[in-house]
Formats: C-alpha cells, structure tokens, sequence
C-alpha cells in the first residue's frame, strides 16, 4: 500500500463530506437571501450581515467564515468579509447563466434542516436529544474507528497515573458519554475500576443503556454535566468532544470540580484550533468545520437562551484554559497524541 495514496485518499474522503455540509450552507445562503443582500454590500461584518437580513449575528459570523473557509468570500482577519464579484454572479445574480444558486434549492439531506434555518433567523438552537438517534449513531461512527485506535495506546499512556488508577479500580465518569463507546472501551480494559456515563441526549443514552449489561460496572445517567453529584464521587473524569457543545461548558467544568476527588484528573478531548482564523486555515477541511458547527455543534451550544456558544472551533487552548481556571482548576496541559483532529488536556484540581 502507497502511504502518500492512502492520505489523499483519506482527505479526498473528508473533503466530499465538506462539500455536503458546505453545500447545506450555500442552500441556506441562497433560501434567506444571504447572498443577495452580501452582494449589495460588497464588504461587511457579521452585524452588517445580521441587520440587513435580520438574522442573528452570532449566526452570520459562522456563516460568513464558513464561506470564507471555502473561498467563496475573502477574508483576511475572520471579521471583515467581502464577495467578490465573481462571486456575486455564481452565487447572487440569478440573471446570470453562471448563476448556480439555482441547484442549491434542492431539499439537502439533514433531518433538522428547519431547526438550522431557525437558528440562522433567532440564534435559538436545538440539543442532540432533538437531532434523534440517527445522529447519535452518526457521531459514533465519525470517532469510534480513532478512538479504538489510540485510546489505550496514545491517549491514557499520555495522561501521567491515568493508567494505574483505573488498574487500580478508580471511579471514572465520562460526562457526553453519547452512545457509551467510549466508556465501552475503557470498561473491558479496566474490570476493576467503576464507570459513569453522564448525557442529556435520550436517544444517545438509551443506546448506552443497551450496550451494557444490568449491574456490571458501567452506569448511565440521562442528564447534563451540570447534575453530576456535589461532593466528591470520582477519582477521574472524561469530557471527550462535547464541552463546544454545552450550552453551559463552565457549569459542567464547575460540576466536574465539585465531584472530583482533589488528587483526581479531567482529561478532556477538544477540537484542534487556534483562536486564530488565518492559522486555523491551514486546516484542509476548515469550511467543514464551521458547517458541522452549524449542523450540530453551535445549534447545540446555542440550544439554551444562556448558551455561551461556543460551537467547534470555539474551544481553542486559551479559551479551554480560561474556562477551567475559572471553574476552580489549579493546572491544564495539553497533549498532542497525533490525533489530526484533536488535543488532549490534562486537568488537575
């Protein structure tokens, strides 16, 4: 097998399921007339954006670096944006003959598109327990093959005493267990150690319910971060690509610290970014990103009025840091395990 061919072919792959979510934003930037009055303001802000459609502006700067992402606007800074006219005639300019807004029409094939279209005109989001058990299943299928690859031998490994005190029977809880995989995984390697599952998703966890058998050592909660127990109850905690869509990530971390024993450890798994959009570019599938964030991340972040939203590239290092510092945790590092999608960081009381 050709290593170099095998990397396109993986990154050929990703980049279809880019032109699918990427597509899916086009639809709604023709639908409710982003294009059209983008093209009438040559260079603009998200609030210049938001005012002249009344949409919300939170919405319109994932929107808008979502379509600079893809080339499709010109960005230098991820805060001013400007459609080209080149692309005013594909995009805006139904006169046109180069006009493809047209073949955006076409219904896209997402269950929750009418939720999406609902946020982009309020801000007002929607949970994973609303986007149903096909998206549950989905998101396990997107992480198991990587989780199952580097759990055990890149991710534990890197966390200093994880691997000893789940040997040695430590009571972990995996808060966004989803559909359990992950709390599967550790569970089969770690016989003598307890495992909770913590997820507001009821279709996500009553897959977890399934997947283990009654009085083993794997329990699962349907509930959010915010409901773990106040007082100490485990010796490790996990919050593996989910704290971008909390709502409320410093009420789960805050939660986390309350029920953490104080020689205990969070691992949580995060989104590979830098904060910095001219960086963050760098990414091959960057425009991915931000239209999964609108799909399901940032809905889910903006799924409560006092969500803080961060969606999926939200939670870069510094932001990641200040979050738990906040909640009342002494140190974070980070671990770079080879994972092309994430970071690890290592969180102590």
């Amino acid at each position: 097998m050709d290593d170099k061919k095998l990397g396109q072919m993986l990154l050929r792959a990703w980049k279809m399921r880019e032109g699918a979510q990427v597509t899916l934003m086009m639809h709604f930037g023709d639908k409710l007339g982003l294009y059209a009055a983008a093209a009438k303001l040559g260079t603009m802000t998200p609030r210049d954006l938001s005012q002249a459609t009344d949409t919300n502006e939170r919405w319109m700067r994932e929107w808008l670096s979502c379509m600079a992402a893809a080339d499709f606007f010109e960005s230098d800074d991820g805060e001013t944006f400007t459609m080209s006219p080149e692309a005013v005639v594909v995009l805006a300019d139904a006169s046109n003959p180069m006009f493809a807004g047209g073949a955006l029409q076409a219904p896209p094939p997402d269950a929750h598109i009418a939720g999406v279209e609902h946020a982009l005109r309020t801000g007002e989001g929607f949970t994973y327990g609303d986007m149903g058990e096909g998206t549950a299943r989905s998101v396990e299928a997107g992480f198991a093959p990587r989780e199952r690859a580097m759990l055990m031998t890149d991710v534990v490994p890197a966390i200093p005493g994880l691997n000893e005190a789940l040997t040695n029977g430590a009571r972990m809880v995996d808060v966004g267990c989803g559909t359990g995989f992950t709390l599967s995984l550790l569970a089969e390697a770690y016989p003598d150690a307890t495992f909770t599952g913590y997820d507001p998703s009821e279709p996500a966890t009553d897959i977890a319910m399934e997947r283990f058998d009654e009085g083993g050592n794997v329990t699962i909660h349907c509930a959010g971060g915010e409901d773990l127990p106040n007082e100490e109850s485990f010796d490790v905690a996990f919050t593996f690509d989910c704290l971008h869509d909390m709502p409320r990530p410093d009420l789960t971390l805050a939660a986390i610290k309350r029920s953490l024993a104080s020689d205990g450890v969070l691992v949580i798994k995060e989104i590979r970014s830098s904060g910095d959009f001219t960086k963050d570019r760098k990414n091959p599938v960057h425009a991915m990103m931000y239209a999964t964030s609108m799909i399901s991340c940032l809905a889910s972040a903006c799924s409560s009025p006092d969500g803080l939203g961060y969606g999926t590239l939200g939670l870069n290092p510094v932001a990641l840091e200040k979050l738990c510092i906040d909640a009342g945790f002494s140190s974070v590092t980070m671990h770079d395990v080879g994972d092309p999608t994430n970071l690890f960081y290592e969180v102590r009381p």
